[in-house]
């Protein structure tokens, strides 16, 4: 496994990056896999999200909701690379 971010063509590389996280970093349970995922999604997706939708001029609101399931998703994404 390469110590680089993977970028793949079909926008695997939020995975390849959590994954390459996850085991680096103090995380071995279910538990941090989930706050891992958090962190991810919540002070790296979560930014660009609302970079684009604030260049885009898009309510505010709806970078909230864009955001969340980013969040979300990594958290259940992390929990689940835990679990492997």
């Amino acid at each position: 496994m390469s110590y680089g971010i993977y970028i793949c063509p079909r926008g695997r590389s939020c995975f390849f990056c959590l994954r390459r996280y996850l085991i680096c970093g103090a995380f071995q349970t279910i538990g941090g896999g989930i706050i891992g995922g958090f962190g991810i999604g919540g002070f790296f997706i979560e930014l660009c999200i609302m970079t684009n939708n604030g260049f885009g001029g898009k309510p505010f609101r709806l970078t909230i909701i864009d955001g969340g399931y980013a969040i979300i998703g990594c958290a259940i994404i992390g929990a689940i690379l835990m679990a492997l």
